[in-house]
């Protein structure tokens, strides 16, 4: 009795700059996941009644726009991340920092929202960072 064989062709090795997919799934979904997070935080400071920096009070909240600031960088990485872009962890590391820095000005009037937005910051510079091992660099010929 002969066994089945698989005659499909095995998926090509990352090219050059591409990250692999496992590293592409795990950017993708830690980017996803600071995205909700911050959402989650949006909800929060609604729901509590307390206000960060980029929502105001409830009573009289800031534009739509500045609402939206937060989610700027998290959703440009997230791109990246979907794409396999060989930038990825690059842009990746400054959306962290921006999320950081927002988390930062937050400490002030809303400690635990801040500390809350600072490890949803971290959370995705360092997923980003630890994908550049799994970026293929160019070989020298």
């Amino acid at each position: 009795m002969a066994l089945p064989v698989d005659l499909t062709p095995p998926a090509p090795p990352p090219g050059d700059g591409e990250m692999s997919s496992g590293w592409k799934a795990t950017v993708t979904l830690t980017w996803i996941g600071v995205v909700i997070g911050l959402a989650s935080v949006w909800a929060v400071s609604r729901q509590v009644g307390l206000s960060t920096w980029w929502l105001g009070p409830p009573a009289n909240g800031r534009h739509p726009v500045i609402n939206l600031v937060p989610f700027v960088a998290p959703s440009l990485a997230l791109i990246l991340a979907i794409g396999g872009s060989h930038r990825t962890w690059k842009v990746g590391i400054l959306a962290g920092a921006v999320i950081m820095l927002i988390g930062a000005v937050d400490l002030g009037r809303v400690t635990r929202l801040g500390i809350v937005e600072i490890v949803l910051g971290l959370a995705g510079a360092g997923s980003s960072l630890a994908s550049w091992i799994g970026t293929p660099r160019a070989t020298s010929p």
